[in-house]
């Protein structure tokens, strides 16, 4: 009897008595539809085992139904960098866990997996450069845990030298971007050039590389499906490499996918003067990001905000520093970095610079079947922005401070940028190009044509592979369909040219 007595008392105790863990940090390595990777600091004890479920079970460990224990632990940044990777998981569903080990229990935390419905809106904070900011990095921190994306896309240099003190003053302030309710949320990360050949991010945040060199460590995820797919880049590994690995990628997931954003650190035109252009990334990325459905582009590094209007490269007569601005077919490239680094000098805007300045921000990007949405939030007033719920997340609180768009005329082009969804491709040499809008579809869907060969064809499938319509097209000009009698759904549609495939698009009846 005594026993028993002393057995539920050692219980009781492990789960008021607190465990050694601290700097809780989430990443994402493959789906976050299902999957998710759990890190930590473990100081001190030992024999650590996540607990977790769909309910929540306080700090009640023995209450949670599953339980998982470290996949890799290392000892990089002066701490015991330990990750749990859970996979299985249901989609869109909120997993509340806590860390038990020999010396008790965390506290309870919480993390939300991405739904699989393309249908569903993504929001996400995009921003980089903290380095040695620390009181405007955690001011942003603060606003992560407020405003409840989904994930911050973040485009590397997370420190100054690298420095163990650093990445744990770093994690230490990262633990303001937890909700008050517990809410954790994930990190997605490119490198930065304070990172490269300096810092293990494999080791710290569990991100995937190649397995031959860490520093290889791009690699791409969905999220929502077919909804958003984001491609973390590496300025400084070797572009021609990941240049054929980007094409495989953007051949593969590009055309099929709603919305493709690319993250990389060094940015290829940038605002700040003392900065060089990157012609690396110019000659080998852009062209893909413009073949392969890319509408939206972040960088980092120049410790300023930078946004362009939809722009394209060009040769021809007007363009500026290669690029000149097509709102049809353009990309928008924004960021630049400002989450705390030094601020730099915004100086060299272009004509197609739709805003800029210096301050401290990060973007706020939201991702719909027929739009996305940036907002630029500067790091004013956070004591005053109230925090959202998982059910009105999508919310712009009126609080925060934005910035408003004002190019080097002094226009002012409003508080935010909206990218109507418009599905282009161009073949290799440029000789074609094809556009197809909207792709959130009501009644009709539209095509605009330049110098398609002849004897083309689109036709329009259900998911099964089934045909619905076929259609001959002209080799330039404006062509409608009426797809007002399909059912709800997602349809591919394919350009066919001599029973040859020319692209694939997909759309998604309203």
């Amino acid at each position: 009897m005594k026993t028993y007595i002393l057995s539920i008392i050692s219980l009781l105790l492990l789960n008021t008595l607190e465990a050694a863990t601290r700097r809780i940090r989430a990443t994402y390595r493959t789906d976050p539809s299902s999957t998710i990777s759990i890190g930590w600091d473990q100081y001190s004890g030992n024999t650590p085992v996540l607990c977790y479920g769909k309910v929540d079970n306080g700090t009640n460990s023995n209450l949670y139904p599953f339980q998982a224990t470290p996949a890799t632990t290392n000892t990089d940044g002066g701490m015991k960098n330990t990750f749990v990777r859970l996979s299985g998981l249901s989609a869109n569903t909120v997993y509340y866990f806590v860390i038990k080990d020999n010396e008790g229990t965390s506290q309870r935390y919480s993390f939300q997996t991405i739904s699989t419905d393309p249908s569903q809106p993504i929001s996400l904070i995009c921003g980089a450069d903290t380095r040695a900011g620390i009181d405007p990095r955690i001011i942003g921190f603060k606003l992560v845990a407020k405003l409840r994306p989904h994930a911050v896309i973040f485009d590397g240099d997370f420190t100054d030298s690298g420095t163990n003190s650093e990445y744990q003053d770093w994690f230490d302030n990262w633990t303001y971007s937890i909700a008050t309710d517990g809410r954790i949320t994930p990190i997605v990360i490119a490198e930065g050039n304070h990172e490269y050949g300096v810092t293990n991010l494999s080791n710290l945040f569990d991100v995937p590389n190649d397995g031959i060199d860490y520093q290889n460590n791009y690699y791409s995820i969905p999220f929502g499906g077919s909804l958003l797919r984001i491609y973390n880049l590496n300025s400084f590994a070797n572009i021609s490499n990941e240049t054929v690995w980007l094409k495989g990628q953007l051949q593969s997931y590009g055309n099929i996918t709603t919305w493709n954003l690319p993250q990389y650190h060094l940015p290829i035109r940038p605002i700040y003067s003392v900065k060089s252009n990157d012609q690396d990334e110019y000659t080998q990325w852009v062209p893909l990001f413009e073949q392969y459905n890319v509408k939206l582009v972040q960088e980092a590094d120049a410790h300023v905000f930078s946004m362009s209007w939809p722009i394209k490269s060009s040769s021809s007569s007007g363009n500026v520093q290669g690029f000149v601005r097509d709102d049809v077919n353009g990309i928008v490239y924004f960021g630049e970095g400002g989450w705390g680094a030094p601020l730099y000098t915004a100086d060299n805007p272009k004509s197609w610079t739709r805003g800029y300045g210096s301050f401290y921000h990060f973007m706020l990007v939201r991702f719909f079947p027929d739009r996305a949405e940036i907002y630029t939030i500067k790091f004013e007033n956070e004591p005053n922005v109230p925090a959202l719920t998982d059910a009105n997340r999508l919310n712009i609180p009126s609080q925060l401070s934005i910035e408003p768009l004002i190019d080097i005329n002094g226009i002012n082009s409003g508080d935010h940028v909206t990218i109507s969804k418009v599905a282009t491709t161009l073949i290799e040499n440029h000789v074609y190009s094809i556009a197809i809008f909207p792709t959130f579809v009501k009644d009709f869907l539209n095509m605009r044509i330049d110098n398609l060969p002849e004897n083309s064809n689109v036709k329009i499938m259900d998911l099964s592979g089934r045909n619905i319509n076929t259609y001959t097209l002209p080799t330039t000009g404006d062509f409608q369909m009426n797809v007002s009698n399909y059912s709800k759904g997602i349809y591919m549609v394919e350009i066919m040219n001599n029973n040859n495939k020319i692209s694939t698009f997909k759309i998604i009846k309203n």
